[in-house]
C-alpha cells in the first residue's frame, strides 16, 4: 500500500467513525444527559408557549364554571389582569406561578392580588377522553377556598385529595408538557435535532476535544465514548506515522 493510499485510508476511516458512532450513540440516546438544553431557546420559547396556553385553558375552565355554579361577586377574578409565569418541572410536577386580581374584597380571602403557585403532574390525569388534569395549590392553607377562585364546580376527590381543581388541556399542551419535561431532564424532544447533537458529541469525543455538555450516564455509553476516543488517538497517530513514511 503506497504512502498515499494509507493517508487516504486513515482519514477516511477517521472521518467514516463519526457518524458511526453518532448512530450507535442515538441507538442509547436515553443513556445521555444533555446538560445545556434547558438554557437553549427553544426551551425557553417551549416554557413561554405552555405558559400562554395553560392560561386560556385555566380561563376557559373558569368561564365554564361560572356558567354553572353561582359565586358571590368577590369570587370573580378579573381574567384580563391573570398573569403566568416561573414554569418548572422537578420531582414529577410541573409547577408555575399565578398573579391575579379578584373583583371586591371579601373579609375571608387573601390579600388582593393574590399570588398562587399551582403544581399539574401525569399522577393527576383524572379522565383520558376528556385529558383532564388535577391542578393543586401548594401556597395557601386554605385549598378548597382558594382553588373554588378558579375552580367553582371543578372540584373532585382524587385518589383521597377531597380539594383538587382540574383543567381540560389539549393534547398539543399535553404533548408541550411532555417535551419541557424531556429537556429539563437534559433528552432532547426532537429524533433529528437529537441525532445532530450526537453527531456533535461524537466529534468532539473522537478529537478528544470533550466538552462535556453531554455526557454518558450508563456504563455501556461510558465504554462507547472510551473506545471513540482511543481509536481517534490511534488513527491519528497510524496518520502521523504514515505522512513520514518513505515512498
Amino acid at each position: 500500500m503506497s504512502k498515499k493510499t494509507k493517508l487516504i485510508f486513515f482519514a477516511v476511516l477517521y472521518l467514516l467513525l463519526i457518524p458511526i458512532f453518532a448512530g450507535i450513540y442515538f441507538w442509547k440516546s436515553d443513556e445521555f444527559y444533555h446538560s445545556t438544553i434547558k438554557y437553549e431557546n427553544n426551551h425557553i420559547n417551549d416554557k413561554k408557549e405552555i405558559l400562554r396556553e395553560l392560561k386560556k385553558s385555566m380561563i376557559d375552565t373558569y368561564k365554564i364554571a361560572n356558567q354553572t355554579e353561582s359565586l358571590p361577586d368577590e369570587y370573580f377574578y378579573s381574567l384580563s389582569d391573570i398573569d403566568f409565569f416561573n414554569l418548572e418541572y422537578h420531582n414529577g410536577y410541573f409547577y408555575f406561578d399565578v398573579i391575579a386580581n379578584y373583583k371586591g374584597n371579601a373579609n375571608d380571602l387573601p390579600p388582593n392580588p393574590i399570588n398562587l403557585k399551582f403544581c399539574l403532574s401525569w399522577e393527576t390525569k383524572i379522565n383520558d377522553e376528556m385529558n383532564e388534569y388535577g391542578v393543586q395549590c401548594t401556597n395557601y392553607n386554605d385549598i378548597s377556598k382558594t382553588l373554588k377562585l378558579f375552580f367553582p364546580s371543578r372540584l373532585k376527590e382524587f385518589h383521597g385529595m377531597t380539594d383538587i381543581g382540574y383543567i381540560t388541556i389539549s393534547k398539543t399542551l399535553e404533548q408541550r408538557l411532555k417535551d419541557f419535561r424531556d429537556s429539563t431532564l437534559g433528552k432532547p424532544n426532537k429524533s433529528l435535532d437529537n441525532f445532530l447533537r450526537l453527531l456533535y458529541l461524537s466529534s468532539v469525543t473522537i478529537t478528544t476535544v470533550g466538552y462535556g455538555d453531554i455526557v454518558p450516564i450508563s456504563t455501556t455509553t461510558r465504554l462507547l465514548i472510551s473506545t471513540e476516543a482511543i481509536l481517534g488517538i490511534v488513527l491519528i497517530g497510524l496518520f502521523v506515522n504514515a505522512s513520514f513514511l518513505k515512498e
